[in-house]
């Protein structure tokens, strides 16, 4: 992986996805023949329900760097992640820390501060993903919300203090103010 995440467009996403899509029959490398047989499984699936919702098939990525870009969302998506545990995020965002940051022969902890994205990067970036991914469940899915994203949010006393517990999530909700890319 490298040291270094870079946020990708919305449109930079369905650009990509389409032309892929167009030129090879796949998206992300994954082949159209192989979701086609996921959203075939996701048809007949019981799913299960969790709380509010519904994931048509229980599976998904555990939370690091790799959920915290909307290609990476997608790609799972494709193969049949339908449970999302999103990379938490935390308002101490700007951390020069050395990767990897745990080193333990026999067993670890993770107790430092670590967030590969900026609040504001992570934001748009979980906001792609849940557009394309809503775009793409519409598009090809019988079950089209039956997934869902699951978001911690790293607090110590100060953030929330100082309102960092809304910087997230009141972000999420005025989801508009975030496009205007080109």
């Amino acid at each position: 992986m490298a040291k270094v995440m870079k946020p990708s467009s919305l449109s930079g996403i369905l650009r990509r996805a389409a032309g892929e899509y167009k030129a090879k029959s796949s998206i992300f490398e994954i082949p159209a023949a192989l979701f086609d047989s996921i959203f075939e499984i996701e048809a007949e699936s019981p799913g299960l329900a969790v709380m509010s919702g519904r994931a048509s098939i229980p599976v998904g990525p555990a939370a690091g760097p790799h959920t915290q870009i909307a290609p990476n969302i997608l790609a799972a998506y494709l193969a049949g992640a339908r449970v999302f545990e999103l990379k938490t995020v935390q308002i101490k965002d700007r951390l020069e820390l050395e990767k990897p940051c745990i080193d333990a022969l026999d067993e670890g902890q993770n107790v430092e501060w670590s967030t590969e994205l900026s609040l504001d990067e992570a934001r748009r970036e979980y906001l792609n993903a849940w557009i394309v991914l809503h775009l793409f469940a519409f598009l090809w899915s019988r079950k089209p919300s039956d997934f869902f994203f699951n978001l911690s949010v790293g607090l110590y006393r100060g953030d929330a203090q100082a309102g960092g517990s809304s910087l997230l999530g009141s972000g999420l909700g005025r989801a508009g103010d975030l496009y205007s890319e080109p």
